[in-house]
């Protein structure tokens, strides 16, 4: 019930936005021709391409951080996912920079991307524009701020300056071009503070580093551990690796679903025993 009105509410959203870029009657055929070639909602078998496309890259960052985490890590592994449609995965943005007049055409050459998310035991992998953008360790209870107190007077295993050479070494394996960034950006190393005891104005800093440049990247270091708590590439023009991007769209959500009665069981669709609604903004 809640992925159909969700998807209903994404064709009302489509309709405004076709409506506001095509006030005259190609918007109408468009958000048909949409309808028709089921790209608002997506077929299995394109979310089954999505969801493996987006795992391989999963794979490749958690091998290259040397994640505490199995691998590879499989379509069994994954506890949660999204996968977004190919309306929500950049074929709106891209429609929008052509000007081939006919509808079929503007699809046939609009770029689709990756964009969803993948959920283990342990970490969360987010997806955007067709790239990996959002890393982060999950049931780490050191980084619950309820627990702070815990870590006063915990001696850290590293200092502000081995914090930014890890985070230049995880940044350097997962492909990002850190000179390139640091032409533009300037690293900024900060530490937690809290307030200790409660209710004083004493500032303590706690062994947990954020190493920022500024809003294209970030790494959260765990000092007790020298874990990778979160990573995050905003930027897309200084990574190295390829975007994700879908080119059979059409083809792929024109395949039919299989018949339910046939399923034996969730994974015989290559698709996670949850798999969320699509993502819509």
């Amino acid at each position: 019930m809640n992925k159909l009105v969700v998807i209903s509410i994404g064709f009302i959203w489509i309709g405004i936005a076709l409506g506001q870029s095509n006030p005259d009657a190609s918007g109408h055929d468009m958000l048909a021709l949409i309808k028709q070639l089921n790209l608002a909602s997506g077929s299995m078998k394109y979310k089954s391409t999505e969801l493996q496309r987006m795992l391989g890259e999963v794979n490749c960052f958690s091998e290259q951080l040397k994640l505490p985490t199995s691998h590879p890590i499989k379509l069994s592994d994954i506890q949660e996912c999204v996968v977004s449609p190919p309306w929500f995965s950049g074929l709106n943005r891209s429609l929008e920079n052509t000007n081939i007049l006919s509808p079929i055409d503007k699809i046939r050459v609009a770029k689709v991307t990756i964009m969803g998310s993948i959920q283990t035991t342990n970490f969360f992998y987010a997806f955007k524009n067709g790239y990996l953008w959002n890393v982060v360790r999950l049931h780490e209870p050191e980084m619950d701020p309820e627990n702070f107190v815990n870590l006063v007077g915990i001696p850290s295993l590293i200092n502000q300056e081995q914090a930014y050479h890890l985070s230049v070494k995880w940044l350097s394996a997962v492909s990002v071009d850190v000179p390139a960034m640091e032409k533009k950006y300037k690293p900024q190393i900060s530490q937690q503070s809290f307030n200790f005891p409660y209710g004083t104005t004493n500032n303590v800093s706690l062994p947990i580093y954020y190493v920022q440049w500024g809003e294209v990247s970030k790494v959260t270091i765990l000092g007790t551990k020298k874990e990778l708590i979160e990573l995050s590439i905003q930027g897309e023009e200084i990574s190295k690796r390829p975007q994700l991007v879908i080119t059979n769209a059409i083809e792929l959500c024109s395949t039919p679903n299989p018949q339910m009665r046939k399923l034996q069981s969730p994974l015989q669709t290559n698709l996670p025993p949850i798999l969320k609604r699509p993502v819509t903004e």
